[in-house]
This record gives structure tokens, sequence and C-alpha cells, in this order.
């Protein structure tokens, strides 16, 4: 047999380039990014003017903890360095300045409208329990302290056109309430609200109309509010009746409009919802995730999307989909019969049921599902020739709280039995054409449930690859530390569910895990600890197993290593496992 060829994941890496916290100048025109090729930690900062402009290369000597915002004058005001240490810079065409280094713990950057003060600096202390508010100035002594509260301000949106006052979020203890910050005296007012019992966090606000956009648990109701400059709160009815997670990303110039991301299962869409007639219609995206950032200027309505195709990217709403030529391969959301019902899953490759490789994967958390936005492990896998269903069975987030804890206490029960259903369906199908059965790749819980897949159902896998498996809850929850204990004990994981199968404990289980295994885990996965890992493979060979049994370490590797740099090559090695000649 032809050896198919592989086209290398580390061949691919620099065309896998993330753009992410998009920042916008005041008026909208001018939009700030970092971004960076797939698991690389030095990140470069770019700038776009909107519309028509293309991104253009400012600094490529950035990490995680840069925050960046367009100011006044062509400038962007950055902070670099890290907690403690970080250093303010004004960026022009001509120049990057360093003016001043601050000793602040945690800090973010907004824009401020022009005036005499080029943004806000919002920063936190070590405990989070207190907030306070600078001003960044265009000149000596460049910082100035505005503000300190008790608590935490989060958030942060212009009140008026002028910046005098700014909305935000005042979080403290149990409660959340929408405030006001003068940006000069540094007073602290309450904004209008449904309820003095409820949590609420400001959400949105115009500085043209003065409405403002809520998120409120108010007795009787529980959703989306909006509030006038006169204090009048209402809970319009056709916005709190829209299927789906909805999240107001972004208001019109005029303040009469909102743009909204309805998040459903694996795909999200975009809403225009008029405030005055409380109706919304759809706007035009690209098919896939909608993310939270989003810009709307008088020449329309920028978000940040992500697609099997596009890595991030901020685009204008209501464009035609222009084909563009891409070196990835398109995906798509497809809906699938599982055990107990109906689960959608996301596929990449046009007739994934009957290519030569196919990969059922796996995703983590528990809490968590695949979504249809670019992901780097299923273009890999596909670039390679191997095509990849992800479902979301019973126990993903995204589709209801009773489907999210079908598995609650019973890790390895509703999700196993439709994992066996999806890779039962395709097996048959396949033998009947001539075709091998499917193979299985998961990470963290995905790896887990991986193994007890081919553990209880050996016969409808070839070959199974995972990342930081752990052998049962309970085991997890003796040895993990106490973030990840506390998660496992709220799902129910620290009890091993036991039925016809038998428990769902791989140390019970190794000796019926007959398929050829590739397993990775880093030596400094503060999550799983890698004791997991090697205890698995400890059992396994103690009970003959050494032939197609691959065990890679990762040295001082974290949680999924193949996300970090040098993480393609441990993609390459899994995927050339995956595509081993069975003979």
């Amino acid at each position: 047999m032809t050896a198919p060829t592989i086209a290398p994941a580390t061949a691919l890496v620099d065309r896998m380039r993330f753009r992410t916290a998009f920042q916008a100048s005041p008026d909208g025109r001018t939009v700030t990014c970092l971004t960076a090729p797939y698991g690389e930690e030095r990140l470069a900062l770019e700038v776009r003017r909107l519309p028509g402009g293309r991104w253009r290369l400012l600094s490529d000597d950035e990490t995680a903890y840069t925050r960046a915002v367009p100011v006044a004058g062509d400038q962007i005001a950055v902070l670099r360095g890290a907690p403690g240490d970080y250093r303010l810079h004004l960026l022009s065409p001509a120049a990057d300045r360093h003016v001043r280094t601050l000793d602040w713990t945690s800090a973010k950057l907004l824009a401020a409208p022009p005036r005499q003060v080029l943004a806000y600096a919002v920063v936190f202390d070590d405990a989070l329990v207190r907030s306070h508010l600078f001003l960044v100035l265009p000149h000596e002594p460049w910082v100035s302290h505005v503000a300190t509260v008790e608590g935490m301000l989060a958030g942060g949106f212009p009140l008026d056109t002028a910046g005098r006052r700014l909305g935000m979020t005042h979080l403290t203890g149990d409660t959340a309430r929408p405030v006001a910050v003068d940006t000069l005296g540094g007073d602290v007012t309450p904004l209008p609200g449904a309820s003095a019992q409820a949590r609420e966090h400001l959400l949105l606000a115009s500085p043209v109309s003065g409405r403002l956009v809520l998120a409120s648990d108010a007795p009787g109701h529980f959703g989306v509010a909006c509030a006038t400059p006169g204090g009048d709160v209402t809970f319009p009815a056709g916005l709190n009746a829209i299927d789906g997670t909805v999240a107001p990303i972004a208001i019109d110039p005029t303040g009469e409009r909102l743009a909204l991301r309805v998040q459903q299962g694996a795909t999200s869409r975009l809403l225009g919802y008029h405030v005055d007639t409380d109706r919304a219609e759809s706007l035009t995206t690209p098919v896939g995730i909608i993310n939270r950032e989003a810009v709307w200027n008088p020449a329309g309505l920028y978000v940040s999307v992500s697609t099997p195709t596009i890595p991030g990217e901020l685009v204008r709403a209501g464009d035609p989909a222009t084909p563009r030529p891409t070196p990835w391969v398109p995906g798509r959301a497809v809906w699938l019969t599982g055990a107990g019902e109906p689960m959608e899953a996301v596929v990449y490759g046009d007739d994934w049921r009957h290519a030569r490789h196919l990969l059922i994967a796996l995703h983590g958390g528990p809490e968590a599902h695949w979504r249809l936005e670019f992901e780097p492990q299923f273009q890999w896998f596909a670039q390679a020739g191997i095509a990849v269903v992800a479902p979301n069975q019973r126990g993903s987030t995204g589709y209801g709280e009773p489907y999210r804890a079908r598995i609650d206490g019973a890790w390895g029960g509703a999700d196993l039995d439709d994992v066996h259903a999806l890779a039962r369906d395709l097996a048959e199908a396949r033998a009947g054409a001539g075709l091998p059965p499917p193979m299985l790749y998961g990470a963290s819980y995905g790896a887990f449930l991986a193994l007890l897949a081919a553990a209880t159902a050996p016969e409808l896998f070839g070959r199974v690859a995972v990342v930081a498996p752990f052998l049962s809850g309970q085991r997890l929850h003796r040895q993990a530390s106490h973030p990840t204990r506390r998660l496992v004990a709220r799902l129910g994981g620290d009890h091993v569910h036991v039925d016809a199968l038998g428990p769902r404990d791989l140390g019970d289980l190794h000796r019926r895990l007959a398929v050829p295994l590739h397993i990775i885990h880093g030596t400094g996965d503060q999550v799983v600890p890698v004791e997991q890992s090697r205890e698995l493979v400890g059992l396994l060979r103690r009970a003959g197993r050494s032939d197609d049994l691959d065990y890679v370490e990762v040295p001082g590797g974290g949680h999924f290593p193949i996300g970090e740099p040098g993480g393609a090559a441990l993609a390459d090695a899994m995927i050339r496992f995956l595509l081993r000649d069975p003979a």
C-alpha cells in the first residue's frame, strides 16, 4: 500500500496566524490586535484603519501581557512587561517611546474619547479586592490617579461624548452593580438598574443616546435589560425570547441598535436588534463562531470571527462571502444519531464518512464542546489525509443544562454510550465498503473517554491517540491540585460509575486495551498530573504490552503540549502513528 503524503504540522504553523485582543479607538476607525502563529509565545502588535485598510505591523516582540489601545493623533498606548513591572509606551508612525515604568500588578487599558486624556487604565491589586482608575496623559507625569474603589471594576464604557463619566460594573462579594465613575473627580455613583436586590452587569452604553444595556437577574426576570437616561428599565420581550445564548456585543453610533451574538451549540450567528421596535434581523457573517470583540463605526459593524478556514479575523457584517484561496480544509456542523438523542458534531473533510482514514475526536472538559472554529489539530489531521468527526455527545455544554448534566455522577455513562453508537454506525458502514474502522483522539477528559471507549469496545476502533489522560475521576481527585479536585467533585467524577460494561476505571480495564496506543503527557501538567499516564503505561507494560504502545513524555510540558512551542513536532509524531500501516 502506498503511504499517504503527510503535510508536516511544523510546516503549517506559520500559516496558522491568529488575531486576537482587538481594541478600537473611540471613533471606531482604528483597531489594534495581537497576533502570532499557533503555539508561539512571542506575539506581534498590528494596527488597521477601518474601512478598507490593511493590517500594519507595529512590533513583533510582544507577550501575552501586552495591552494596547489606539489613542488620539495616530498614537497607540501600550503596556508591556509583566505584572509588577509594566512599561508604558506611546507608539506613533515615527517612534516607539517608553515614557514610564509602573509597578502595577494587573492592568487593562480602555480607549478614551478625544480630550486631554489618551486612555484609561484600570489597575487591580494582588488580591483583586481593590481597583484603581488612572488616566494616561499625553505629557508628564504620563499617568494620573483618579480613584480607588473597594472591589473590582469590570468593563468600561464612556457615558458621554466628552469622556467625563465612565460606566463600569462594580463587583463586591456577591453583589454586582452598574456604576458611573467620574474620570476627573473620582466619584462613584450608581447607574439605573432593575432592582437593588439583583446582580446586574453593564454590557454596553451609548455616549450619544445615554442608553444602557444590562445583564440582570432581577426578581421575576433573568436576561437583558435596557435602561434610559431617565432611569426607566425594561426587559424587552422580543430580545429575551431569542433562542440560544444571547450576548450584546456592540451598540451603533446613534445608540439605537444593538449587535447580538447568539450562540447555539457548535455555531453562532449575528443579529441586528432595533431597540425601539424590539425586533431583530439576521446579519451576514462567515459561518462559524463570532467572538465578543466588535466595532461599530459609521462605515459598518465589524466582528471578530473564527471559522474552520479563518484562524481569527475582524470582518464587516453584511459583506458578501467572496471565495478566497485558502490552504485550509473546510469544516461544517452536522447532526448525527447518538445512543439516546441526536447530537451535533463538527466534521472536516467533504466525504468524511468514506475517507480512508477517519478520526473520532473527543473534547476535554467535560464542561466543554467542540465549536465550528479554526481548530489547528483538526487542520493538521485533515492536511495529512485524516478526516475528522468531533461529536458533542451528552454531557457537552451548549445544548442546555439537562443535556450537560447527563453525566454528572456518571463519567463514562451516557457520553460513552453516544461514542459507542457513533463508532458502531461508522465501523459497520466502513467495513461494508472495505475501509478500516475509525480511530480515536482525545485530550484530558476526552483522552479518558477515548481510552474507555477502546477498552469497552475494542472491535470498533483502529488506533487511539490521547493527550494527558487520567485513569478515573476518583483517582484524579485523589492526586490532582485543589482546583481540579474541586471541579471533579462538583461534577460527581469522584464517584466511579459502574454498569454492565464494568467500572469506569482504566486501572481495572487496562487489560482490555488491545488497540495500538499513542500517549502524550507533559511533566509540568497542573491539571492532570503526569503520574496518571505513568501509572497507566506501567500497568500496560506489566500486562505484556510493548508493541504499538508509544508513550511520549514532554519535559516541562503543560496540560496540552501540542499547543505549546514545539508542539507541532508532537503533532507530526502523532499523525505518523495514526497513519502507520497496520501490517
